[in-house]
Parts: structure tokens; C-alpha cells; sequence
């Protein structure tokens, strides 16, 4: 699992240079569950910051792994930098106040796509060959774009298609039309 988590290898570094360091991320479920079990396997604590537990088997499995979960009021599924609840407002403040925190930001963090460039996408063309249609669920959009990367080395005329679910719909660990602004970088050559 680890070799495929990209958003951690900032943390690794840091762990590796000796520091003492707190994992924080603003998570809905699938990632902050990863980064429990990861962060664990470290020795490092893990902070979850979020307003957007729709699931409550989520939430319970979360707290049996034994992060801290903070979950917030915020208004909002998509980030508002102008909401006090926001949680990457509240994760961005807690991180400027205190240098051992470190945030993954999977929203954002190019390690994600980077990682799944590296070996996902790999592990797909090596396992089919020419792939001429990639379908994927669009989350933070780490996975797919990686592989879609990836692939679209190997076969220029690659075509994409994103999964997401209807306005008001839910999927878990999927967006839907509503919350696809959360996600960042996504290069126009993939889209």
C-alpha cells in the first residue's frame, strides 16, 4: 500500500532526516484511512481534519484505528478559504503555528500522480499492453492522472473518460459535479 501513497514520501523524508513529526489531512474516509494505518507503522501520530463524514462505518473505523478526528461544522464540501471552518483553512493555520505538523495535501501534492505514474501505470501497460480507453473515478485524481500519464506515453491516442457521480449523488471516495473545483493541478493535457 505504502509503495503506492506518493502524499507520504514528504513525510518519510522527514522522518528520515530524524524529526518528530505529526501526519494532518483533511479527509472524508479512504485517505485518512491509508494514512492511519501508514502513519502507524511509523510510530507518527495522525490528525484528521474534516467536515465531510457521510458515512458513518467511516467515521467507526477511523476512530478504531486510532487517529485523532477533528470534524468540523463548515458549510461546504468544496474548499472556502473565507470559512473559519474550512479544514484546510484550519489545517494551513495549525501548520504555520507548528513546524511538526506535516500536511499531505492530497489535493495538491504532485508525489500523488507521481507515484501512480511510476508504478501503477506501469503495472497496467506491462500487464495489457496498448491501452486505447482508461476509465477512472475521479477522487483527488492522484491515481488517474498518473496513469493516465503514464499511458498516454505509451499510446498518444489514449482516450479518457472521468468517472463522477451526479449533483446531490455519493459514491464513496468519488466527487461529484458539485466538489471536482477541490481538485488542483490537474494538467490540461489529461483532461
Amino acid at each position: 500500500m505504502e509503495q503506492h501513497f506518493g502524499i507520504f514520501e514528504g513525510a518519510k523524508k522527514r522522518l528520515k532526516n530524524g524529526e518528530d513529526i505529526t501526519i494532518i489531512e483533511s479527509s472524508s474516509g479512504n485517505t485518512a484511512k491509508a494514512l492511519n494505518v501508514i502513519a502507524s507503522i511509523h510510530n507518527v501520530p495522525f490528525e484528521n481534519i474534516t467536515n465531510r463524514i457521510d458515512i458513518p462505518e467511516a467515521r467507526g473505523i477511523l476512530k478504531i484505528l486510532g487517529g485523532d478526528l477533528i470534524e468540523l461544522p463548515g458549510t461546504s464540501s468544496c474548499p472556502d478559504p473565507t470559512d473559519p471552518y474550512d479544514p484546510i483553512v484550519q489545517i494551513e493555520e495549525k501548520v504555520a503555528k507548528n513546524p511538526h505538523y506535516y500536511h499531505t495535501s492530497q489535493y495538491t501534492n504532485l508525489e500523488n500522480p507521481k507515484i501512480h505514474h511510476d508504478t501503477t501505470g506501469k503495472e497496467i501497460a506491462d500487464d495489457l499492453g496498448k491501452v486505447d480507453y482508461f476509465f477512472g473515478a475521479l477522487g483527488t485524481t492522484g491515481s488517474s492522472r498518473g496513469i493516465i500519464e503514464y499511458l498516454q506515453e505509451q499510446n498518444p491516442e489514449l482516450k479518457k473518460i472521468g468517472i463522477i457521480s451526479k449533483t446531490g449523488g455519493m459514491i464513496p471516495g468519488i466527487r461529484n459535479e458539485e466538489e471536482m473545483m477541490e481538485v488542483q493541478n490537474i494538467p490540461k493535457r489529461i483532461i
